[in-house]
């Protein structure tokens, strides 16, 4: 029997990452607006992403969806954060790689209307990048105070927030962090991605 060599019938591996992450910006904005319904419209005129028909894709801010960053902003209903931590995997570091390769794909995220939604996502509510929280990458313990501390300010100071990690790890001072604005039961969403 001859083996296929078809190179062609495999997708290749920039395909695979496409499809990834096409699957995950679709959830990201489902996300969006399970929040947007379950929260008062707090911001009028939120400032919207840079425009590819004004900015090229491949320049402009290394914002997720090229949205503002939370320092641009008077007011924030949601923040997405990354957590670029992967200390607590066993097998294969990498994921600390997240958020930057997150944000760079999401370059090429068209953030108008979405019709099975019927909604406009970022003309609802005021979503900005709120950038990385900074955690040891040698001591899981330290890095797990440091994002419960991170994510505790930045919620003092935002409606909600979308993390972009990192590994497993960072859902406990997630949690903790959530826990401590709720006061009360909480509930976690979690994507896990893998192209292997």
């Amino acid at each position: 029997m001859k083996k296929n060599n078809n190179k062609d019938s495999v997708p290749s591996s920039f395909a695979k990452k496409y499809i990834f992450y096409y699957y995950g910006f679709f959830w990201v904005i489902l996300i969006l607006f399970i929040i947007f319904k379950w929260k008062k419209k707090r911001n009028t005129d939120p400032i919207q992403p840079v425009s590819g028909t004004k900015v090229p894709r491949f320049a402009g801010p290394s914002t997720f969806a090229r949205l503002p960053e939370l320092r641009d902003v008077k007011s924030c209903d949601v923040a997405i954060v990354g957590i670029p931590f992967d200390a607590g995997t066993s097998y294969r570091p990498g994921a600390r790689f997240g958020p930057q390769s997150i944000r760079q794909a999401s370059r090429h995220l068209r953030t108008n209307y979405h019709p099975s939604y019927d909604v406009e996502p970022f003309k609802v509510q005021q979503v900005a990048d709120a950038g990385d929280i900074a955690c040891n990458p040698f001591s899981i313990d330290e890095a797990i105070k440091q994002i419960e501390a991170g994510a505790t300010d930045l919620l003092n100071k935002v409606g909600g927030i979308i993390s972009l990690g990192g590994d497993h790890t960072i859902a406990v001072p997630l949690l903790r962090a959530i826990n401590k604005k709720n006061k009360g039961p909480v509930s976690l969403v979690h994507f896990d991605a893998h192209l292997d």
